[in-house]
Order: C-alpha cells, then structure tokens, then sequence
C-alpha cells in the first residue's frame, strides 16, 4: 500500500489523491465500515476476476466532482484495477 511506502529509503514523499489513506491497524475495509449509513458510499463495484473498479457513472461525483465533465468521464475511463485483496491489509506502520 502507498501508505507503507513512504518507509522505503528510497521514497521522499507521498501525494494522495482521492484515496484511502489508512492509519496504522486500520484497512480500507476499516475505514468503510466507518462511513454514516446514511452518507454517500464510495462506488466500489463487485470484484470482478479478483480486481475492484470504481463505478464508471458515480465516479465523477466522488472523485472529480469540481472537474469539468469530460475530464471527470476520461479519470474514470482510465482508473486501474486494484486488487480485492488490498480492502483487508492491515497497515503495519504509516507514514
């Protein structure tokens, strides 16, 4: 996870960017069970081959929401797979 990398000797400094960003003991699994009931939910699709996308139709308005339209579509359109084991692992040491 990017939030261990930081401790790499090789590595100056992290930039998040719409992400999850797990303290130490927690995972992205952690973290949803966090969110209100009643908020908006992040659009992780069902896993798919063992990776996770983000739902191309509601991923402007959770992580692009003051771009313009066709910027916003172009994000969604070239996210990358994660894979559905990265939920779960518990981080060690954060950054």
């Amino acid at each position: 996870m990017i939030t261990e990398a930081d401790l790499h000797e090789k590595v100056a400094a992290l930039v998040y960017i719409a992400a999850f960003a797990p303290d130490k003991g927690e995972s992205v699994n952690t973290l949803l069970a966090g969110f209100p009931a009643n908020a908006p939910q992040p659009p992780i699709l069902p896993p798919k081959e063992g990776f996770l996308f983000l739902d191309r139709e509601k991923f402007p308005a959770s992580f692009a929401g003051d771009l313009p339209a066709g910027q916003a579509a172009f994000m969604a359109d070239s996210q990358v797979p994660w894979g559905v084991n990265a939920l779960g692992r518990t981080i060690t040491e954060a950054s």
